[in-house]
């Protein structure tokens, strides 16, 4: 695996961005709930089956630990935490691709700076 990507690059890479024309896939990962985060959106978009649509991305999907639950839960309640307006499923992502070691890939301003964010606006 050589990035992790959030439901955010997810979505981007699905619509062509060009910011994500250099994500190379397969070879990549994602936590479950961004899957099922994105299957979600793309059903209030209107596909009928983004389960088909999301598999060929052929994204590891990789499931969280107590570890990653504990650095999640402090990333949420912190300060810095709070300000950047992180969503739950945005904290575990991160967490999970912080103890995999990956590129976390997304363009949600929230991220921007943070230590391993690979940022990239879709716009």
């Amino acid at each position: 695996m050589h990035v992790f990507l959030d439901t955010y690059a997810i979505l981007a890479f699905l619509e062509g961005s060009p910011a994500y024309a250099r994500v190379k896939l397969p070879g990549g990962a994602t936590h479950e709930m961004n899957l099922l985060e994105a299957a979600t959106i793309l059903l209030r978009r209107g596909h009928k089956n983004p389960w088909r649509l999301l598999g060929r991305l052929d994204l590891q999907a990789i499931a969280s630990t107590p570890v990653d639950l504990a650095a999640a839960a402090l990333l949420k309640a912190s300060d810095e935490g709070r300000r950047r307006g992180l969503s739950y499923v945005d904290v575990l992502s991160y967490a999970v691709a912080r103890r995999m070691r990956l590129p976390f890939a997304t363009g949600d301003k929230g991220f921007q700076g943070l230590p391993g964010v690979d940022f990239r606006p879709a716009a």
